[in-house]
């Protein structure tokens, strides 16, 4: 027995004896071991004073034993050799370690725990790593492994983060307020879903938290600090009481239970450090708050980028660290989530749940937050009596016109009446306290015009048609809808002016196109532009506007033709007019984006989004709405053509962008969920992906109608998610009702229609559905070949055609169907390439001509390298099955070597009944590899 397994021993039968027998047993059971003795009374006296969480001395004295007595460098621990020391602390050294079976290259951190856990101890141990290991978050270290040395020291293996610790980014790379705090959020999000899964941290420090390149956080050691607890019968168990003293809660140093509440004051002590560099030491503790908070600490610090911060960090900021870092954890926020919330609402402008609770302070932060929208909805409604005000001064100069003249004074009279009271309404002497949001007082105005005005049609036409305006640019086109029909109708009677008319129809178009009613959007812009060519110039700007709308319908029915025909007539008009539109030609080009990428052309997608760009970025700056909309595009052309990298970082300044100015319950924030989903999807961060995806259903089934083309397309992306992880079974529910949607709003042919049938196609075949899948892919290629040959989703159907075919017993067929096909250009055309070679394999297979199916998947693999990584599910999925070929043809080593590099990421990405992980496994175990599942 070594001697750390004979001390190991003592300890445990010491330590069970009352403290008065403990020495004389030492003395007795060590006998002239002067040295074992030694050692064992100092874990002992550690021991002893274990009931005082400020006895730092129990980890230095376990280090000054453990780092003495084994020499780790160099040494085997489990399936894996380590290499070298990458930091060392209370609960332990960490090392960077490799495998050291060379089943696949993969290098991990490895952290051996200081201590002696007893056998029940060890127990609880094994089962918490269970627990620690099915935490799968995209901000968390994953715990991949562990277990026991030789010796019986326990260790746990943990994914190797590459990146620099949270103090270190934070003074190299001198991060913004907003990037500091975005990444705050982050890792409060981390926290709550690993309080959600029942695991606290409880050593929550910057030490602990990793910053990769692209400034994503990782936390580590999640639930590492407790090893250990007392079990149901309430027996003994040794338990490490491991935390950072400068980092501890109150209650962790008074001893009491930890909660999730002291996670939220551990991210108080990170969000203070982030915001004035430097650590809420015990000075601060004691000694005021307002001599310490992070506005006045910001304001002495040396570097000028921090000092530049204070005066944001003072005031609300505070606020917020301070309500984090409340000695009583009931007084703290009730969750990390609501943390994260917390700095939402200070960038949205919100009042704060930690904010004084003052009528004056919540109005200030309504004017704060809303000056946008309370001057559009001020600058709209202001505009009716200022035009009423105009034809004031205009009636008056014929002397025939003393009636009308009076009747447009009474107008405007009447209009500012109804401002003055709705504005009076909204002061908070009137609300009690109650906080008015922008859309509050949009709300009540509509409500304040369903009992006003009502002898007055034609002025409360023009107050309709305002708010329904600033409805559809604030995201709420169904409210926009009820109100604009109303003033639509009152406009038809007779009198009334038909220019307004035709603007009030044109703006019930955008809101009918937001909705996906494409119908009515088209007859609403139709009417708009007759009524607009019979009255003005044919080169005025609102003919132009209306051609640009009946475009964006026109698109949005798949009739590609006319809506590039009416685009450009647009722009003509647009640039004719100079530059006082450039706003206009910018929403054109962005117009003209859209249309290419849905033909399938992302590369001049991205020429007209670009253009697009550089107009707005030059009329609106970067937050703005309309900027964000051709950042967004471009987004998503860069994601077609294969550039993930630069689309993913696109996405994401979108939604952070959206958030900020929009707020979380708004239609485009859904859409930005949605589209840095798709991205996350490609990138094979499947988990990350789901989650976006699921808050913009939400955001979509809250605010659109059941039927609405945004509801179909994030359930269609959904489907498409969970077959990539081989869950077909989940993936063909949404499939169906995706297409539902789209059946109920077109007929075919049509290219949404024939996207919806596609998938549903896909999925029922990749079920082993041959029957049910053959009428959807016939509907769809009915569409498809009407298309280019060269056209991308034209050359998806075709391929799936052509596995059908194998299936089905017409291998003949499906290798000429293939032969017939055009290979998709470009970098974005890796995954479709890959996909037709795959196809390949699969007729060389089913002929047993393994050497040509290994060189086809082969060919598979080399498309999917040139854009993912090796730790992509898509690479290991084929890679799994060049495996397999290269079984077939004999070369078992290659096969091996293939696979496990293979397996472990399936088994990360994939159902476990998935098929492509089921023949992987099943092949490893053919081929003799084990793994630790």
């Amino acid at each position: 027995m070594s001697n750390l397994a004979r001390l190991r021993e003592l300890f445990e039968a010491a330590i069970a004896l009352p403290p008065g027998q403990r020495a004389d047993f030492a003395a007795t059971a060590c006998g002239d071991d002067l040295a074992l003795r030694h050692e064992l009374e100092a874990l002992l006296a550690c021991d002893d004073e274990a009931s005082d969480p400020l006895a730092a001395s129990i980890a230095a004295t376990a280090a000054s034993h453990f780092d003495a007595a084994t020499p780790w460098l160099g040494r085997r621990v489990g399936n894996y050799r380590i290499l070298s020391e990458i930091g060392r602390g209370g609960m332990g050294s960490v090392y960077l370690a490799e495998r050291a079976d060379r089943e696949y290259q993969s290098q991990v951190a490895i952290k051996l725990i200081r201590g002696f856990p007893t056998a029940d101890a060890l127990e609880r141990l094994r089962r918490e790593r269970q627990v620690l290991a099915g935490l799968v978050h995209p901000n968390i270290a994953r715990l991949l492994d562990g277990g026991t040395t030789a010796e019986g020291q326990p260790f746990l293996v943990m994914e190797y983060i590459e990146g620099l610790p949270l103090g270190v980014w934070w003074a190299e790379k001198t991060p913004s307020l907003t990037t500091r705090l975005h990444l705050f959020q982050q890792l409060c999000r981390a926290v709550h879903y690993a309080h959600q899964n029942l695991i606290v941290h409880r050593d929550l420090k910057p030490a602990n938290v990793i910053v990769r390149g692209d400034d994503t956080p990782m936390l580590l050691d999640f639930g590492i600090a407790k090893l250990t607890a007392a079990d149901a019968s309430g027996e003994r168990a040794t338990e490490l009481r491991a935390f950072t003293v400068d980092y501890a809660s109150p209650e962790q140093i008074a001893g009491l239970p930890v909660t999730t509440a002291s996670d939220v004051f551990g991210l108080g002590l990170i969000l203070y450090e982030l915001l004035c560099g430097k650590p809420y030491k015990s000075g601060g503790k004691t000694g005021s708050w307002r001599e310490s908070r992070p506005a006045r600490i910001a304001l002495q610090a040396e570097a000028i980028w921090i000092r530049n911060d204070a005066a944001r960090i003072d005031g609300d900021l505070d606020h917020v660290v301070h309500r984090a870092l409340a000695p009583e954890p009931e007084r703290r926020y009730n969750s990390a989530a609501a943390l994260a919330s917390e700095i939402d609402n200070y960038f949205a402008g919100l009042p704060l749940e930690a904010g004084p609770d003052r009528l004056g302070y919540r109005l200030r932060k309504f004017v704060s937050r809303h000056r946008a929208a309370v001057a559009t909805v001020m600058l709209a409604l202001l505009g009716v009596i200022g035009a009423s005000a105009w034809l004031v001064v205009e009636r008056n100069r014929a002397v025939h016109a003393e009636q009308q003249a009076l009747t447009e004074a009474r107008s405007a009279e009447q209009t500012t009446e109804f401002l003055l009271r709705l504005f009076n309404d909204a002061d908070p002497e009137n609300t009690r306290g109650r906080d008015i949001s922008a859309r509050d007082l949009l709300d009540h105005g509509r409500e304040l015009l369903g009992t006003t005005l009502t002898d007055q049609p034609l002025v409360r036409a023009r107050l309709l048609s305002a708010l329904g305006e600033i409805y559809t640019s604030i995201g709420q086109p169904q409210r926009s809808i009820e109100l604009l029909t109303q003033s639509i109708a009152l406009q038809r009677a007779p009198g009334a002016d038909p220019l307004r008319l035709a603007n009030a129809l044109h703006e019930v178009c955008r809101a009918y196109t937001d909705t996906s009613q494409y119908p009515q959007a088209l007859a609403a812009c139709r009417e708009a532009l007759t009524l607009r060519q019979a009255l003005l110039p044919a080169s005025d700007v609102d003919i132009g506007h209306s051609y640009d709308s009946i475009g964006l319908v026109e698109q949005g029915q798949g009739e590609f033709v006319s809506a590039d025909r009416d685009y450009r007539h647009a722009l003509e008009i647009f640039i004719a007019a100079g530059a006082a539109h450039r706003e206009d030609v910018a929403s054109t080009h962005h117009n003209l984006g859209l249309l290419a990428a849905h033909k399938g052309d992302p590369a001049t997608a991205r020429t007209e989004y670009e253009t697009a760009l550089t107009i707005k970025r030059a009329l609106f700056g970067e937050a703005h709405p309309r900027t964000l909309n051709s950042l967004n595009g471009l987004a998503q052309a860069e994601q077609s053509l294969g550039d993930l990298v630069a689309a993913k970082r696109d996405f994401e300044q979108v939604l952070a962008l959206r958030l900020q100015v929009q707020g979380d319950d708004n239609m485009h924030t859904g859409h930005a969920h949605n589209d840095l989903a798709a991205v996350l999807q490609d990138s094979g961060d499947y988990a990350a992906a789901e989650i976006h995806y699921r808050a913009a259903l939400a955001l979509f089934v809250k605010h659109l109608p059941a039927d609405s083309m945004d509801r179909a397309g994030t359930t269609n992306n959904l489907g498409t998610l969970f077959e990539d992880r081989g869950d077909y079974a989940s993936a063909l529910p949404l499939f169906e009702q995706s297409l539902a949607i789209r059946q109920g709003k077109f007929s075919a042919p049509h290219p949404s229609l024939a996207r919806a049938q596609h998938n549903l196609a896909r999925c029922q075949f990749e079920l082993d559905n041959l029957a049910a899948a053959r009428p959807l892919l016939d509907a769809a290629l009915a569409t498809r070949r009407t298309l280019p040959a060269d056209n991308a989703e034209r050359f998806d159907s075709e391929v799936l055609d052509a596995e059908w075919q194998l299936a089905s017993g017409h291998g003949d067929i499906a290798a000429k169907n293939l032969q017939a096909l055009s290979l998709p250009q470009g970098r974005g055309g890796y995954r479709r390439r890959a996909r037709y070679a795959e196809a390949l394999a699969h007729i060389a297979a089913a002929k047993n001509e393994w050497s040509t199916a290994r060189n086809a998947e082969q060919q598979a693999l080399t498309e999917l390298q040139s854009v993912v990584a090796k730790d992509h599910p898509l690479y290991a999925q084929a890679a799994a099955r060049l495996a397999y070929y290269a079984h077939e043809a004999g070369d078992d080593a290659a096969a091996r070597e293939l696979l496990r590099g293979a397996l472990p990421v399936l088994r990360m990405a994939l159902l476990a009944q998935a098929k492509d992980r089921v023949d992987a496994e099943r092949l490893a175990t053919k081929l003799g590899i084990g793994f630790n599942k």
